[in-house]
């Protein structure tokens, strides 16, 4: 059995977890098929929150910045993100005590989200500043918006779609009327990097536009 023979064959103590982990995975990608794949627990957590369109969090969206820090690329409107005073370019060097980096963003990420009514505790670097500042925000429901748009000229409106959550279809329809009453009659649909998500939306999206 190859499992046993790594745990005690190999050089250093091995984690059978990881190891349980890596053959799922490689038995999934064997498939040969980009639609079949193994989500472990944070995946699965990711994945049901994209669909959902909301998660409880602060409503930052951060990156890995040159320097290997987590870094603000700007707050959610009308989020405790915003509210706080979190603004492009702040750093976040622990969140809750733990350090982060850029180099697992995706912890920084997790740590950071939570249950709403809830209180997670930043050491930052402000932009612009030398010393290190802690600041405790209450977390909230924070909603998704994966739908925005705009007329560009007269008569022709603009709508982006950047992902299919629970609620696209709804939010799709308010932006249509309303760029109805603004007397369009030519659109652009935009759906540039949209990485998917519910089929049941992007049905009743086509329909909106198609009829049946």
């Amino acid at each position: 059995h190859l499992k046993s023979f790594l745990l005690s064959e190999y050089y250093q103590e091995l984690d059978e977890a990881v190891l349980l982990d890596g053959a799922l995975r490689g038995m999934f990608e064997a498939v040969g098929d980009p639609y079949t794949s193994y989500l472990d627990l944070r995946d699965y957590d990711d994945l049901m929150m994209s669909t959902r369109g909301t998660y409880g969090g602060i409503g930052i969206i951060v990156t890995a910045d040159e320097d290997g820090f987590v870094s603000v690329i700007s707050p959610i409107e009308g989020t405790p993100g915003e509210r706080a005073g979190l603004a492009t370019g702040d750093r976040i060097l622990r969140v809750d005590n733990q350090s982060v980096s850029g180099n697992r963003l995706d912890d920084a990420v997790a740590l950071m989200r939570g249950e709403p009514d809830t209180e997670v505790t930043l050491e930052m670097i402000k932009r612009n500043q030398r010393e290190s500042v802690e600041i405790i925000i209450q977390r909230e429901t924070i909603r998704i918006q994966s739908v925005r748009s705009e007329m560009l000229e007269e008569g022709i409106g603009y709508i982006r779609i950047s992902s299919f959550d629970e609620q696209t279809a709804r939010d799709f329809q308010t932006h249509m009327e309303y760029l109805k009453r603004l007397q369009m009659d030519r659109l652009v649909l935009d759906l540039r990097n949209n990485p998917g998500g519910l089929l049941s939306q992007a049905n009743r999206i086509a329909d909106l536009l198609l009829g049946e």
